[in-house]
């Protein structure tokens, strides 16, 4: 149950993050004349992801470049590793 939880709020949190990316990318267009740049907000989606996966989660030590190519794998290993120090904490008290 823990594990699916967390995947699921990491989901809609990125999810809120790739909006964010996509709206900011929107601003550069309307505000700054650019021109709509599909892989920087994809970019911007992943590094922005990364980032706040890596400072809500204590446990989370994966690189950027391993988040970008399996961030799947990454959660599940965190979500793992959790779930074991929790139960390790709950042994201890």
């Amino acid at each position: 149950m823990f594990v699916q939880h967390y995947h699921l709020k990491c989901h809609l949190q990125n999810f809120h993050l790739v909006q964010v990316s996509i709206w900011e990318q929107r601003n550069c267009v309307v505000f700054k004349e650019r021109v709509v740049d599909a892989e920087e907000i994809f970019e911007m989606a992943q590094l922005k992801s990364w980032l706040w996966v890596k400072h809500r989660i204590h446990s989370f030590n994966y690189s950027f470049v391993d988040w970008v190519l399996n961030p799947f794998y990454a959660l599940e290993v965190t979500g793992k590793r959790e779930r074991f120090e929790e139960a390790d904490l709950g042994d201890r008290r």
